[in-house]
């Protein structure tokens, strides 16, 4: 069982750089970062990137995602770590990150979850941004499910 666990582990890490790399190439580091920041009129943002959220804009829920995607990138390429010399805010982000991106998932997007999981999900019909979202916040939920799940039988 070990193994499975293990192989969900990868496969969840897995949809949380492509979706990471999806989003990044679809929207654009420079706006990722007016999201993170509020800066999220529609003049302040590009195209392509009001095109990813929608006619009404950014909201707080899509806001948060960006910044899960954003440490999910930046812990991917190594620029952050959890480590000792870090601030505690920094480790404790870097912690509760895949929890607090599971519950946006499980109750903001629990039907394209779920579409996800059962393989209904019509990927064809939605952006790459829009799909990157969705792939990191799915990545991190069967991360944390399959750790939840894995610590129950310790």
């Amino acid at each position: 069982m070990a193994t499975l666990k293990s192989n969900l582990k990868n496969i969840a890490a897995m949809a949380v750089l492509v979706g990471t790399i999806l989003f990044v190439t679809s929207v654009g580091v420079g706006d990722m970062i007016d999201i993170c920041m509020g800066n999220t009129a529609n003049t302040d943002l590009s195209v392509e990137t009001q095109g990813v959220f929608g006619a009404d804009g950014v909201d707080t829920v899509e806001r948060i995602s960006t910044m899960f995607i954003a440490v999910a990138g930046l812990s991917t390429l190594g620029l952050i770590g959890a480590s000792r010399s870090n601030p505690k805010a920094v480790n404790d982000i870097l912690k509760w990150t895949p929890a607090f991106a599971t519950a946006i998932c499980l109750t903001t997007y629990m039907s394209e979850f779920s579409s996800i999981i059962q393989g209904e999900f019509v990927w064809s019909a939605h952006n790459e941004g829009y799909v990157g979202m969705l792939l990191v916040l799915t990545g991190y939920t069967v991360w944390t499910l399959t750790d939840a799940l894995s610590r129950r039988n310790a």
